[in-house]
Protein backbone atom coordinates (compact mmCIF):
# COMPACT_ATOMS: atom_id res chain seq x y z
CA UNK A 1 0.00 0.00 0.00
CA UNK A 2 1.63 3.23 -1.09
CA UNK A 3 2.53 5.61 1.68
CA UNK A 4 1.18 3.50 4.51
CA UNK A 5 1.50 0.37 6.50
CA UNK A 6 -0.33 -2.68 5.11
CA UNK A 7 -3.27 -4.03 7.03
CA UNK A 8 -2.37 -6.96 9.26
CA UNK A 9 -2.53 -10.29 7.45
CA UNK A 10 -3.12 -8.70 4.06
CA UNK A 11 -0.91 -9.37 1.07
CA UNK A 12 0.82 -6.37 -0.36
CA UNK A 13 0.46 -5.60 -4.04
CA UNK A 14 3.08 -7.48 -5.97
CA UNK A 15 2.96 -10.65 -3.88
CA UNK A 16 2.49 -12.77 -6.98
CA UNK A 17 5.53 -11.09 -8.49
CA UNK A 18 7.66 -12.14 -5.54
CA UNK A 19 7.51 -8.91 -3.55
CA UNK A 20 6.71 -9.32 0.15
CA UNK A 21 4.15 -10.96 2.38
CA UNK A 22 2.73 -8.64 5.03
CA UNK A 23 2.28 -10.11 8.49
CA UNK A 24 0.33 -8.83 11.49
CA UNK A 25 2.20 -6.12 13.36
CA UNK A 26 3.74 -4.63 10.22
CA UNK A 27 6.39 -7.32 9.73
CA UNK A 28 7.15 -8.48 6.21
CA UNK A 29 8.65 -11.63 4.77
CA UNK A 30 9.98 -12.21 1.26
CA UNK A 31 7.22 -13.89 -0.67
CA UNK A 32 7.64 -17.15 -2.51
CA UNK A 33 6.40 -16.39 -6.01
CA UNK A 34 5.03 -19.77 -7.00
CA UNK A 35 3.88 -18.75 -10.46
CA UNK A 36 7.35 -17.55 -11.43
CA UNK A 37 8.80 -21.01 -10.83
CA UNK A 38 9.50 -22.56 -14.24
CA UNK A 39 8.42 -26.06 -13.21
CA UNK A 40 5.04 -24.88 -11.94
CA UNK A 41 4.44 -22.77 -15.02
CA UNK A 42 5.51 -25.67 -17.27
CA UNK A 43 3.16 -28.09 -15.50
CA UNK A 44 0.18 -25.72 -15.67
CA UNK A 45 0.71 -24.77 -19.31
CA UNK A 46 1.29 -28.40 -20.33
CA UNK A 47 -1.82 -29.59 -18.48
CA UNK A 48 -3.99 -26.85 -20.00
CA UNK A 49 -2.51 -27.52 -23.45
CA UNK A 50 -3.23 -31.25 -23.17
CA UNK A 51 -6.81 -30.61 -22.02
CA UNK A 52 -7.47 -28.13 -24.83
CA UNK A 53 -6.01 -30.56 -27.34
CA UNK A 54 -8.07 -33.42 -25.93
CA UNK A 55 -11.36 -31.50 -25.98
CA UNK A 56 -10.87 -29.67 -29.26
CA UNK A 57 -8.62 -31.50 -31.65
CA UNK A 58 -7.93 -35.10 -30.70
CA UNK A 59 -9.06 -37.86 -33.05
CA UNK A 60 -9.18 -41.57 -32.29
CA UNK A 61 -5.65 -42.94 -32.65
CA UNK A 62 -3.94 -46.22 -31.86
CA UNK A 63 -2.21 -46.18 -28.44
CA UNK A 64 1.32 -45.89 -29.88
CA UNK A 65 0.47 -42.85 -31.97
CA UNK A 66 -1.41 -41.29 -29.04
CA UNK A 67 1.68 -41.65 -26.83
CA UNK A 68 3.79 -40.06 -29.58
CA UNK A 69 1.36 -37.15 -30.02
CA UNK A 70 1.14 -36.42 -26.29
CA UNK A 71 4.91 -36.85 -25.91
CA UNK A 72 5.47 -34.23 -28.61
CA UNK A 73 2.87 -32.01 -26.98
CA UNK A 74 4.72 -32.19 -23.65
CA UNK A 75 8.11 -31.60 -25.30
CA UNK A 76 6.95 -28.75 -27.51
CA UNK A 77 5.17 -26.95 -24.66
CA UNK A 78 8.57 -25.48 -23.75
CA UNK A 79 8.35 -22.50 -26.19
CA UNK A 80 4.87 -21.69 -24.87
CA UNK A 81 6.17 -21.68 -21.31
CA UNK A 82 8.96 -19.31 -22.29
CA UNK A 83 6.39 -17.06 -23.97
CA UNK A 84 4.17 -17.33 -20.87
CA UNK A 85 6.61 -15.03 -19.05
CA UNK A 86 5.63 -12.14 -21.34
CA UNK A 87 2.27 -13.19 -22.83
CA UNK A 88 -0.91 -14.50 -21.20
CA UNK A 89 -0.51 -18.06 -22.54
CA UNK A 90 -2.00 -19.87 -19.53
CA UNK A 91 -4.90 -17.44 -19.39
CA UNK A 92 -5.64 -17.93 -23.10
CA UNK A 93 -5.48 -21.71 -22.71
CA UNK A 94 -7.80 -21.47 -19.70
CA UNK A 95 -10.30 -19.39 -21.68
CA UNK A 96 -10.09 -21.86 -24.58
CA UNK A 97 -10.70 -24.71 -22.17
CA UNK A 98 -13.81 -23.02 -20.76
CA UNK A 99 -15.17 -22.39 -24.27
CA UNK A 100 -14.55 -26.01 -25.28
CA UNK A 101 -16.19 -27.34 -22.11
CA UNK A 102 -19.28 -25.19 -22.67
CA UNK A 103 -19.40 -26.25 -26.33
CA UNK A 104 -19.15 -29.95 -25.45
CA UNK A 105 -21.76 -29.61 -22.70
CA UNK A 106 -24.23 -27.83 -24.99
CA UNK A 107 -23.63 -30.31 -27.82
CA UNK A 108 -24.19 -33.28 -25.50
CA UNK A 109 -27.38 -31.68 -24.14
CA UNK A 110 -28.60 -30.99 -27.66
CA UNK A 111 -27.95 -34.59 -28.75
CA UNK A 112 -29.76 -35.92 -25.67
CA UNK A 113 -32.74 -33.69 -26.45
CA UNK A 114 -32.77 -34.81 -30.07
CA UNK A 115 -32.64 -38.46 -28.99
CA UNK A 116 -35.61 -37.98 -26.66
CA UNK A 117 -37.63 -35.95 -29.16
CA UNK A 118 -36.81 -38.19 -32.12
CA UNK A 119 -37.92 -41.42 -30.43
Amino acid sequence: MPGGKPWPGVLRAGFLAGDVLALPGGAALPAFALWDRFGVKYAVVTLLLALVFRLGFERPLPPGKRVLVYGLLVALAFPLVVLAYVLPIAEALGASLIVLIVYRWRRRRERAGAAKGGS
